[in-house]
């Protein structure tokens, strides 16, 4: 049995993703499970009070060095790093095998690749599951219902940008979710059909579209991003083009897909 699994759990804002997660560890002390919510995870490296955008990408780039840490337990000559481990970790004798749980809104495909990556450098099995609103309505309800909740433009922006994946790429899992008894039917069944890296090689023709695909998303992104800042009269219509990248880039996935499978 492998000793670490991955699992990545994201979806919108206001939809119920720490609720259902806290729940599911509640409920199955069986498992050992190390839950990194990644506003905690920031707030605890990161001291301000306020967030900060510059901030995002460095501490995502940590998560990813502590992930790494805890296969080679380097992790314990790191003292902020062990602080973290032990004020997460749930039911940590439970079971030989432990689960690293990360909840964050993983809104572009980008930021899930990342980690499905990272599971494939380590070896250790991958899944990801999100959570899929059923209007913009409910998120903008459920944030209303929070005791600090989140200011509407950002959930209206969020909700437009959110990129969901195409089913035929082997790193995606995704459905809807109504009940935390759902949640938990299903873990076994995310369980066994997770990725496993147990050789590099055994996953070189799953990953040769959705690879080509992050790749030209990230670059479009990146080129897209530096136009609206040197061109700053075009920053009005921002979403229009992004709108545009993302159709072309949904063009070249089918015409990939299609050459690929031909």
């Amino acid at each position: 049995m492998h000793s670490f699994l991955l699992f990545c759990v994201g979806g919108m804002i206001a939809i119920g993703k720490s609720y259902y997660c806290k729940s599911f560890i509640s409920a199955n002390p069986n498992l050992s499970i190390l839950y990194i919510n990644f506003d905690e995870w920031y707030d605890f490296f990161v001291n301000t009070t306020s967030f900060q955008k510059e901030q995002w990408k460095p501490m995502q780039e940590l998560l990813k060095q502590f992930i790494s840490s805890l296969a080679d337990q380097s992790y314990l000559k790191n003292e902020q790093f062990v602080t973290f481990y032990s004020n997460h970790v749930f039911h940590s004798t439970a079971s030989k095998q432990l689960i690293i749980l990360i909840e964050d809104n993983f809104y572009y495909k980008s930021m899930r690749r990342d980690f499905w990556d990272l599971a494939k450098q380590l070896q250790i099995p991958y899944c990801q599951f999100l959570f899929l609103p059923n209007s913009l309505q409910e998120c903008l309800l459920n944030n209303s219902k929070r005791e600090k909740p989140i200011p509407e433009p950002i959930i209206k922006e969020m909700f437009e940008k959110f990129e969901y994946d195409s089913t035929e790429y082997t790193f995606s899992k995704q459905s809807t979710i109504h009940s935390v008894e759902q949640l938990h039917s299903i873990w076994n069944h995310l369980l066994s059909n997770a990725i496993l890296f147990s050789k590099i090689e055994d996953s070189i023709s799953e990953t040769t579209i959705p690879s080509k695909e992050h790749e030209l998303d990230i670059s479009t992104r990146k080129l897209m991003s530096w136009y609206l800042q040197n061109y700053p009269h075009l920053k009005p219509f921002a979403k229009e083009i992004n709108q545009l990248r993302r159709n072309h880039l949904s063009q070249f996935e089918s015409l990939l897909q299609k050459n690929y499978l031909h």
